[in-house]
Formats: C-alpha cells, sequence, structure tokens
C-alpha cells in the first residue's frame, strides 16, 4: 500500500484549564507554545479555534510560511456545537453519586467542559471533512502534542510533510494497553487507560461514522449517570464496532515516530517520577480497594448471621 500525505486537524478551546490547579493546570500561552513546537509541519492543517486565538494561530504558520495549507475556522460558542449533550454532561459533573464512585473527585477527567472538547475532537474531523476543509485520509494531533518537548526533543525535525500508509476503510487508533475485558463502570471508576486520544487517523469518507460511534458511546454513559473523556469514548466505540477499527499498540506519541516520522529524535531523559496525580491516585486505589473489600465481607456476615 503507498503512503499518502495526510491533513492534519487540530483543535483549541479555552475551558479554564489554567484553574484546573497543580500539575493540570496549563494556560492558552502555554498550549500556544505547545503548538509551536510542532506547528511547522507541511501537511495541509485545520485548525478550529475561538476568535481570540485566531490570529496567533495564523500568525504560528505564518512564521514558517504555511499560510497557504492552513485553514483556520473560528467558533463563537462551542458549547452550542452540541448543547443538549454538554448540559447532561454537565448534570452528571454535578452528580455526588458520580463523584463518589470515581476514584478521585476532581481530576480533568470529572470535568464536563474537558470531557466536552474530548468528544468533539471526532466532532471535528467530521466537521473538516463534511465543510471540504479536508479530503482523502485525516489525522488528529492535539494542539498541545508532545507537551512541547517531552517525547520528541526537536522542534525543527517538525519541518516535514507526514504521509501514511494506514487502510482508508478503517479507523487507525493506537493504544497503550490491549483491553482485557476490564467492563467498562470499573474504567471509568478508577481511570484505567486503554486507548490514546492521538493520534487518530480516519478518511474523510469515514469520518461520520466514526463521529456517529464515538457520539453513541458518551451517550451510553450518560445514561447510566457516568462520564469520561475520549480515551474511553474510542475504546467503546472500537468494541461496539470492531470491523471498523485498526488498533495498534504503541506508547505514548510514539506513533508519529513509529508512522511517518522515523527521524524525529526521542528526548533522552531520566526516567520521570509519576506525577502527583499518578501518586495520589495509586494510594487512592489502594486504601479504597481496601475499604471496598472490609465493606463487602461485613455485608456478607450480616447476610448470614456471623455478626
Amino acid at each position: 500500500m503507498s503512503k499518502r500525505e495526510v491533513t492534519v486537524v487540530t483543535a483549541f478551546f479555552d475551558i479554564g484549564r489554567e484553574n484546573f490547579g497543580s500539575e493540570l493546570s496549563r494556560s492558552n500561552e502555554k498550549y500556544l507554545e505547545y503548538f509551536k513546537f510542532w506547528a511547522r509541519m507541511k501537511n495541509k492543517l485545520v485548525v478550529f479555534t475561538f476568535p481570540a486565538m485566531a490570529e496567533r494561530v495564523r500568525e504560528v504558520r505564518n512564521e514558517f510560511g504555511l499560510e497557504d495549507r492552513t485553514e483556520i475556522v473560528v467558533i463563537d460558542d462551542i458549547y452550542a456545537v452540541e448543547a443538549e449533550l454538554h448540559s447532561r454532561m454537565t448534570q452528571v459533573a454535578a452528580s455526588e453519586e458520580f463523584l463518589k464512585f470515581r476514584y478521585m473527585p476532581n481530576p480533568a477527567d470529572n470535568n464536563a467542559d474537558y470531557d466536552y472538547i474530548m468528544l468533539l475532537k471526532v466532532w471535528f474531523l467530521k466537521e473538516a471533512a463534511e465543510k471540504g476543509y479536508a479530503d482523502g485520509m485525516l489525522c488528529w494531533l492535539d494542539f498541545g502534542f508532545n507537551h512541547g518537548g517531552d517525547v520528541f526533543s526537536n522542534s525543527e525535525e517538525f519541518d516535514f510533510t507526514l504521509n501514511v500508509d494506514f487502510p482508508m476503510d478503517k479507523v487507525t487508533l493506537f493504544s497503550l494497553n490491549n483491553y482485557d475485558n476490564k467492563p467498562i463502570f470499573h474504567i471509568i471508576e478508577d481511570y484505567s487507560v486503554y486507548m490514546m486520544g492521538a493520534p487518530i487517523y480516519v478518511s474523510a469518507d469515514m469520518a461520520a461514522e466514526l463521529w456517529g460511534d464515538v457520539k453513541k458511546s458518551m451517550e451510553s454513559l450518560l445514561e447510566v449517570g457516568f462520564l469520561d473523556d475520549d480515551q474511553t469514548l474510542l475504546l467503546m466505540a472500537s468494541l461496539r464496532n470492531p470491523q471498523r477499527y485498526n488498533i495498534i499498540k504503541s506508547g505514548w506519541f510514539m506513533p508519529l515516530k513509529e508512522y511517518g516520522g522515523e527521524h524525529l529524535t526521542v528526548a533522552r531523559k531520566p526516567k520521570p517520577k509519576p506525577a502527583l496525580i499518578d501518586r495520589v491516585l495509586k494510594n487512592y486505589r489502594i486504601y479504597k480497594r481496601n475499604r471496598r473489600c472490609m465493606k463487602n465481607l461485613g455485608s456478607m456476615f450480616k447476610r448470614n448471621d456471623l455478626l
């Protein structure tokens, strides 16, 4: 199968991330810095954003001489795209029962605005295809992809054209872990991660089907009082219609190097200490598992008149 150039699709909207607190906090300027690290890619780029950011994005691409390969789509009110869905997500995010069910009450994954934007990744792909901004093979990259050098250390190496040979009749996703039949409600509970949210490869002809699968996944979660981000939604979509999906195991950000960007230099850094949120989650999982185990044992003894 011959390689073909892709159209890269991305988006950025201000959801107040700088107020998330601790290690989850990132300002708009920080995201723009992340974007500039990889924005010299020569592929056609479609960027969905809000009015105040549009000119900043244009300036970055112009700096690399890529203004004629850039389509900026301004959306005044991103919450109006799927207003009813966003309203339902907001209600779940405020649910005390939902927050108690989760191992941690306040990470980004419990934030309705954050999960809504993560959901719309696939809507942006569909919109780019339907409105004629892109055709052929599309590639979703997060606006903050690579976090300014977390994995790929040399920004100048992004001065290349990404070409891939993924099948046009399937959606190509990348997983960190093979799915082990863990129930979705347990994934919601303990934040297990299987699918990566970027990159996503889909042909323009299949973008609407992908959106339908992912939107249905969110609706299914909301029906039972749950909420989660794109990683769980993509997993659910691939389980619902496995024939549509080509799933490849990889590592964070690494699919770009393994498929089309083989020249990219990987940062050689000491293995980092787990982030504070990861350390807290690990300890809380142990605590909550043990607490639940004792509670279940107590219930069993009561049912059998042993207490």
